[in-house]
């Protein structure tokens, strides 16, 4: 079996959910981390693709890019709002901290 199918499976068998909401912004807004470009509901999704590959055996960046397109398609439009709620939240957040920062 591809091991994109493999992480599918395992997130079709396992919902995802999200970390605390401090670790999801802890990521988002680390400048290190050169993968995230932009704060969007896809995006975030991947991320927690991303942590799930974590936790499997043989799982590279390549196969859960291929799972969250994969998933992202099948997802109705109402769950995507959900990602993309969430992401806007996250973005909120991150923008008021640079805000305090400055003062």
């Amino acid at each position: 079996m591809l091991k994109y199918k493999f992480l599918l499976e395992n997130i079709n068998q396992n919902r995802l959910i999200p970390p605390d909401m401090d670790t999801m912004v802890a990521y988002f807004s680390n400048p290190r981390n050169k993968s995230v470009t932009r704060i969007n509901g896809r995006g975030l999704l991947r991320y927690l693709v991303s942590l799930r590959g974590q936790t499997l055996v043989g799982i590279n960046h390549h196969d859960v890019s291929k799972a969250a397109v994969r998933i992202w398609i099948d997802l109705t439009s109402n769950e995507k709002a959900v990602y993309t709620s969430l992401s806007d939240q996250i973005k909120r957040i991150i923008m008021q901290n640079n805000n305090n920062r400055q003062i």
